[in-house]
């Protein structure tokens, strides 16, 4: 109805049509939000847009006056079509599908509402929790921290009620496990003690939720143009990386360390420095769409994913996970930025493999060394710096709760390409692809929030072009998150 253009509003309508409200709108001082630019095209409707969720629907539009009229008759109309008396007198009396007072309380168009409990600002694009929801939530677990004890029941709403909290904060699944698991092990009618690992856990969820109060952008939710990568690896004896601004560390691992950590948690370790040397660094700008990238798939989907501990599973491993993941997932939610992860093949993972591996060149000679072999890949401004000490620390208290096992404690080994033995023409194509996406990225803190001028709109396309490019080189968008999961939609949407 919505993109029926010879339907006009002003003369065919529902007969409730005059019991909606005017539109409710924020101040003129309250400025428009500019939206970050997505990965994916999606089709422009400028007619606006109907989603229905049971008996709920809600139209969303562009505000202009002709669209408003259109927005606010689209619903009712439909409505009245589909259950109006078909005959002057109908045997059977059929009641109005419509209920007046929550149209007339619920029925206005206004550019904040509450939809399925989640307050929407349409202006600032912005979802907050709504406050009495976020006070009864909170003093329940206030309640379990001062008690220590939970039931089931009381245990499943709860988190029915954080696992809502994480539908606009994804990185706070990481934070469910335990409760998940608990909840499962758990027979009916019995209280259970609530031990110090899900205490802590309970608490951080305190932070989550008022997190929620404050509110999350909606340009976190959405699939979007990354603004920042890192490309990170590791080895038994240190961890390197780089990000697409030039800045590169490395963080040799003190000898009485060493043997410690499975090599994928060293490699979790290092997604998690790079993005946590720029926050403390300042060098982030607003609501940056990150990409941590390596070539360690566990570490890669670690990011994501925190499952519960499996029974062969070391249990030291599992909680330094735990623990990494967490902060990883903290950082983010706290700073307001949105994490992607991308593997590609450890031979394209060229500079990041000298830098964690190269430990008998010093900082200068790696800088010089890999300027003369890769003058067209080496970022002009690449630099290494020292981890800063917060990191250090954190790194060091992870390491030092894990014990020693000889078998970890293998020969170094030399990535084997600043030997002077290599350079650009040995490279496979897509190690030096890998290595010039840098070129892809903004040059520095995301300048998207405002208008660029036409050779820049240019360059900037063409750069995410290119970005987008090496992307589905290295694995296709899943088709998933895409489109609807409804046997009617099978096609991608276009790219």
């Amino acid at each position: 109805m919505l993109n029926c253009e010879i339907w006009d509003p002003f003369t065919l309508f529902s007969p409730l049509r005059s019991e909606i409200p005017e539109p409710k709108l924020l101040p003129d001082e309250v400025e428009i939000k500019q939206a970050r630019s997505l990965i994916i095209d999606l089709p422009e409707e400028r007619n606006g847009k109907v989603d229905l969720y049971i008996d709920d629907g809600v139209t969303i539009g562009i505000d202009d006056d002709i669209n408003r009229e259109r927005l606010a008759s689209a619903m009712p109309l439909a409505i009245h079509i589909a259950t109006r008396e078909l005959a002057e007198h109908e045997h059977i009396t059929r009641d109005k599908m419509q209920v007046i007072k929550k149209l007339i309380a619920e029925g206005a168009l206004a550019e904040v509402l509450i939809i399925l409990g989640w307050i929407y600002n349409t202006r600032i694009l912005e979802i907050t929790l709504p406050e009495n929801e976020y006070i009864s939530w909170t003093n329940q677990i206030r309640k379990l921290l001062e008690i220590k004890f939970v039931d089931r029941e009381e245990l499943r709403t709860l988190n029915g009620r954080l696992n809502h909290v994480s539908a606009i904060m994804p990185l706070a699944h990481h934070f469910m496990n335990r409760l998940r698991q608990l909840e499962t092990a758990m027979e009916p009618y019995k209280k259970y003690s609530i031990r110090i690992p899900l205490l802590e856990g309970l608490i951080l969820h305190l932070n989550i939720l008022t997190k929620a109060l404050q509110g999350i952008s909606m340009n976190l939710l959405t699939y979007r143009e990354p603004t920042r990568g890192y490309q990170t690896d590791a080895c038994e004896y240190g961890i390197g990386g780089h990000n697409t601004i030039g800045r590169s560390y490395r963080w040799k691992i003190p000898y009485h360390l060493l043997g410690r950590a499975h090599i994928n948690v060293l490699e979790f370790l290092g997604e998690l420095v790079g993005p946590w040397i720029d926050i403390i660094e300042g060098t982030l700008g607003q609501e940056e769409c990150i990409l941590s990238m390596g070539d360690s798939t566990t570490a890669i989907r670690w990011i994501h994913r925190s499952r519960v501990k499996k029974k062969e599973q070391c249990q030291f491993d599992y909680e330094a996970k735990q623990r990494v993941s967490r902060k990883f997932a903290s950082l983010m939610i706290k700073n307001n930025h949105l994490l992607y992860s991308q593997w590609f093949p450890g031979q394209d993972n060229i500079i990041a493999d000298c830098l964690s591996r190269d430990w008998h060149y010093n900082d200068a000679e790696i800088i010089e060394l890999l300027t003369y072999i890769l003058p067209k890949q080496i970022h002009p401004k690449f630099s290494i710096a020292p981890i800063p000490k917060e990191i250090d620390s954190f790194l060091c208290s992870i390491l030092s709760q894990l014990p020693k096992r000889m078998q970890r404690l293998i020969q170094p080994k030399t990535s084997g390409f600043v030997l002077g033995e290599s350079g650009e023409n040995s490279c496979p194509q897509s190690a030096l692809d890998a290595m010039n996406i840098w070129k892809l990225f903004p040059p520095g803190n995301d300048t998207s929030y405002y208008s660029p001028s036409d050779k820049q709109y240019e360059m900037q396309n063409t750069r995410w072009d290119g970005l987008r490019d090496w992307l589905r080189q290295q694995s296709a968008i899943p088709l998933h998150t895409c489109h609807r999961p409804s046997d009617l939609l099978r096609s991608k949407i276009p790219d």
